[in-house]
């Protein structure tokens, strides 16, 4: 188990290293907030038991904060394909090896190259302790994502999400209205028909949302 932290820990640290190396001030102020705010996030809520997912990995950076606190299984799932608008996800298959190198050989990691609408129906209901949630970012594919993982949540679990921005929580750092996000509205959608999910705060002063864009909800029954 050692062995295998270091392993995840340099990966991280190198991601880390090719963010900040490029000294892109927005890149590098979000870079170190998500890192906060995760870190808060992972704290609070996993526990040794947990098997969790991922869906949306790209290069295993969250993957890999998730890793390192110890969860009794874990899926990472994405297609790993191009997609239209993002051109650095031209570099799909070379991400995957990367992610590959790095978890492969875990026996408590198992990485699932199919789209989230797909991968969901290899799980029964109740299964997960926590998912995290970063696939496509418009109304329509978060709305999937959160429609279909839900239904893998246990009573009790959580549904953890990112890039919580737009028109109603804007921030310059992200190409929210580029990339055409409807995650606010998604997510409200959902809550507003699955009364057996409510947002969950990890502070006193229940600040929803999050630092980066972060957001949290729980299965309450």
């Amino acid at each position: 188990m050692k062995i295998k932290k270091q392993i995840v820990s340099q990966h991280y640290e190198n991601r880390k290293k090719e963010v900040l190396l490029k000294k892109n001030e927005k890149s590098t102020s979000m870079w170190h907030e998500k890192e906060e705010i995760r870190n808060k996030i992972y704290d609070t809520l996993i526990k040794e038991d947990f098997t969790i997912v991922e869906v949306g990995v790209r290069l295993a950076e969250n993957a890999c904060m998730i890793y390192l606190r110890d969860p009794k299984k874990m899926y990472l799932v994405d297609p790993w394909i191009k997609s239209s608008g993002y051109p650095n996800h031209s570099k799909n298959d070379v991400f995957y090896k990367r992610v590959c190198e790095v978890f492969s050989s875990f026996d408590n990691v198992e990485i699932i190259r199919e789209k989230s609408e797909t991968a969901c129906h290899k799980f029964k209901k109740d299964y997960f302790d926590l998912a995290y949630i970063d696939s496509g970012h418009t109304f329509k594919d978060v709305l999937r994502d959160l429609n279909a993982w839900s239904e893998k949540i246990k009573i009790g679990g959580y549904i953890v999400g990112d890039d919580y921005f737009g028109e109603k929580n804007p921030d310059k750092r992200v190409k929210w209205k580029e990339h055409n996000y409807g995650v606010i509205e998604a997510l409200h959608a959902f809550l507003d028909k699955n009364k057996n999910f409510e947002i969950f705060h990890i502070d006193q002063e229940k600040t929803f949302p999050l630092k980066a864009g972060q957001f949290i909800i729980k299965r309450v029954y």
